[in-house]
């Protein structure tokens, strides 16, 4: 089941991930020209033509424009002014209130310095073409030795990738015989060109959220009537400052041409191969003969045994289902306690025929500690006081239980092949690479060097614990606790990955982190033991399925019929499966079935009763195991089977099993 979720989950976010943004995107933008006049008194003048494409059916378009630069406060504008939008060549009128459906008309609003245009015109799968014409006030700075235009054409709050740009700047004609400088942020995909006056950008393949700016220096007797006047001289000071960052753009060219989205597909694609390569080498599991229906007890093993090769570790009813087996050999019975009606007794019989494990040995001896000599002679105990005294006790006898259960399945299969060390070299190494290439995107996208040192942190803080908590707590029960506590810091990496327009580094990061929790649950099981594991899961279907049927006649192996009641119970099977052959048991009172679970009046009272003693006891072995202390005390039934009936119901509904004297 988990090897099933997991390759649900890495092909899920592979196919997510194959989905090129443009196709989920509710616009994208073909062309995208700005033509940009800068006069004497400092104001530019701008005519936007966009051409839209949507595979969906939309009412409009907005266009939202900040005139504060929040970086660069000098050089944001004072003000816009709107003239004209158009779309296909017609005029839109401008007005107050619109509704959706509406067309040939716009919504104009300021909030502070955000101007917002609102677009009525309904299209479905078609291109559009808006045109935008506004004055933006007074952007230019005079220096004492330049002047500058220094302004976002595209902010990152664009939400659509742009697959060409094109942004023609007209400066004043003082310029035309000037020297003059151009320098373009934001894409490593663009080029411009300079005549006299006339500057030219070109971007193409532009991701959504990405901002394009161009800084232009150039002659300060162009701006002859200015608003923005800084008595300082500035020029060499900036074009060292864009030297520099275009050497330090040259010395990252790891990237290359690749966008981040490219780079996390080949990251998510390269992890996905690495996690293929190891499902196979390490944990590809061999093929087994499997069969529908299984009606035999596989290899005549024990249910304890059997219900730890299928779930693959132990279930919190282990215990019980141990003892369970014992009273089916005959080894133990249960009486009625004539001073007590509803407190039954567990009798050990010396005289018992089982041939016995070195485990069950153990387990007698542990259990018959607890039992007492009662006047006849017998070890034996109430229910009620054998809970007491196992919630007293620290468990050391269930850790002797789990270990020769341990060692009798690995007696008779072998070892388990867990977590090998080149696994967790790779881990290693895939972190590295993920480090990496995750700092230099993010470096490129903001040019800040602390936000791959953020990174590092959020990878250390979730990582971390894996390496710090105990190996075999990994294996048998940290992978909740750890799921929950690295899931608590995956959010706000999240957020900050979004926060540099770079979350789709979120895709590849997940696939390593479902990589990592894999790593640590590989586990490869002997082919013989896989096949036991067929077995019991045909055998599973058949005691399900069979207690649906009424023809209980047609039961061929009716000497089995108590230990499919057991194996209902191991395998967690539903309270009327175990209810169906535990009735069955009184229909064959008078059949020689040998030894059987004889003289429990109400499985649900004797599960309820029991149970609980096991589960303490349990329970107690993990408290000491962490901790040096004893349990004390606990309530409830143990998990692992129910049955019909209110919690601690006292109704006697079926006749004893035959009784087994013992001497």
């Amino acid at each position: 089941m988990k090897r099933k979720i997991l390759f649900s989950l890495l092909f899920f976010l592979l196919f997510v991930l194959g989905m090129h943004p443009n196709s989920l995107a509710t616009f994208v933008i073909k062309n995208f020209t700005i033509d940009a006049t800068l006069d004497n008194s400092g104001d530019l003048h701008v005519t936007e033509n966009i051409q839209y494409y949507t595979n969906e059916s939309v009412n409009g378009l907005t266009r939202n424009i900040k005139i504060q630069n929040p970086r660069n406060k000098k050089n944001s504008a004072d003000a816009l002014k709107l003239y004209a939008v158009k779309v296909n060549g017609l005029d839109y009128k401008q007005t107050s209130a619109a509704e959706i459906g509406d067309n040939g008309v716009f919504e104009y609003t300021s909030s502070g310095s955000d101007y917002n245009i609102k677009v009525y015109s309904p299209f479905v799968s078609s291109t559009k073409y808006v045109e935008y014409e506004y004055v933006l006030k007074n952007v230019a700075v005079k220096y004492d030795d330049i002047a500058e235009l220094y302004w976002n054409f595209i902010g990152n709050e664009w939400d659509n990738a742009i697959e060409y740009l094109e942004i023609h700047i007209t400066l004043p004609t003082e310029t035309m015989n000037e020297t003059s400088y151009v320098f373009g942020h934001g894409s490593n995909k663009g080029s411009f060109t300079k005549r006299g006056n006339n500057i030219t950008l070109y971007v193409y393949d532009i991701p959504a959220y990405q901002a394009i700016d161009a800084r232009i220096l150039f002659s300060r007797d162009a701006i002859s009537a200015s608003n923005k006047i800084i008595n300082t001289s500035v020029l060499d000071k900036y074009v060292d400052q864009e030297e520099g960052l275009s050497q330090h753009l040259e010395s990252n060219k790891i990237l290359g041409d690749l966008s981040v989205t490219q780079i996390s597909l080949i990251l998510s694609s390269f992890f996905a191969i690495i996690f293929i390569i190891f499902y196979m080498v390490f944990d590809k599991e061999v093929k087994v003969e499997k069969y529908k229906y299984y009606r035999e007890i596989p290899n005549q093993l024990e249910p304890e045994l059997l219900q730890l090769i299928y779930y693959k570790k132990f279930r919190p009813n282990s215990f019980y289902v141990a003892v369970l087996n014992l009273i089916k050999l005959g080894v133990y019975k249960i009486e009625k306690n004539t001073n007590k009606e509803d407190d039954d007794v567990i009798v050990y019989c010396p005289n018992h025929n089982a041939t016995l494990k070195e485990y069950q040995e153990n387990l007698i001896v542990t259990l018959n500690g607890f039992l007492e000599d009662d006047e006849n002679g017998r070890k034996s105990i109430t229910l009620s006081k054998l809970n007491k005294k196992m919630s007293r006790s620290t468990g050391s006898g269930y850790k002797r239980f789990k270990e020769g259960l341990e060692k009798e399945r690995e007696n008779l299969f072998g070892k388990i092949k867990k977590v090998p060390k080149k696994a967790i070299n790779a881990l290693f190494l895939l972190l590295l690479i993920f480090f990496i290439v995750s700092y230099f995107c993010t470096y490129t996208l903001t040019g800040d060097i602390s936000s791959g040192f953020i990174i590092a942190f959020f990878i250390l803080i979730i990582y971390l614990p894996l390496w710090l908590i105990n190996k075999k707590d990994i294996e048998e029960n940290a992978s909740i606790p750890f799921l929950l506590y690295s899931i608590t810091f995956q959010l706000p990496f999240l957020f900050f990955l979004i926060s540099l327009h770079a979350d789709i580094l979120f895709i590849p990061y997940i696939l390593l982190y479902i990589f990592t929790m894999y790593i640590f649950n590989i586990k490869k099981y002997p082919k013989e033991e896989q096949q036991i594991t067929a077995y019991v899961q045909g055998l599973r279907r058949y005691i399900e399925d069979y207690s649906l049927l009424n023809k209980k006649d047609d039961l061929d192996y009716i000497q089995l019929w108590e230990d499919y009641f057991i194996m209902a119970i191991a395998l967690n099977l539903n309270h009327k499966t175990i209810n169906y052959f535990y009735n069955y048991g009184k229909e064959q009172i008078d059949s020689n079935l040998g030894y059987s679970i004889h003289d429990i009046s109400s499985y649900h009272h004797f599960y309820h009763s029991i149970g609980d003693s096991f589960r303490n006891y349990r329970d107690a072995y993990a408290t000491s195991s962490s901790s040096g202390s004893s349990f004390s005390g606990s309530s409830g039934g143990f998990s692992g089977g129910s049955s019909s009936g209110g919690g601690g119901g006292r109704r006697r509904w079926w006749k004893p099993f035959l009784s087994v004297n013992c001497i």
